[in-house]
């Protein structure tokens, strides 16, 4: 176990990247940067972890959202705290699609 100053405590992986004791999340970079960086780690190939990891998150999340949706209540909720422009920032979709021509 490792006390990142008084961020956390985070341990190594089996790839020797820190991770959050409490999620299992790589740490992010900014903690290292204001905690100070353990000497000899390697932060481009912790860079590198992060990279990938978001990255199939966002992919995850894009692939969930294909197959199921919005529910109702994750719309109201958005639109009412966004308004009738609100737009899921991962997937790029407008949570109140506009009407086609002709519809009304």
């Amino acid at each position: 176990m490792v006390e990142i100053g008084t961020a956390g405590t985070a341990r190594y992986d089996a790839q020797g990247l820190l991770r959050w004791v409490s999620n299992d999340r790589l740490v992010p970079i900014d903690v290292f940067q204001r905690e100070g960086t353990p000497e000899e780690y390697d932060l481009g190939a912790h860079q590198e972890a992060i990279t990938r990891e978001t990255a199939a998150f966002l992919g995850q999340y894009v692939a969930m959202r294909k197959r199921h949706g919005y529910s109702a209540e994750e719309r109201a909720e958005a639109l009412r705290h966004i308004g009738p422009d609100a737009i899921d920032v991962i997937t790029g979709e407008r949570l109140n699609p506009k009407p086609k021509e002709g519809t009304n």
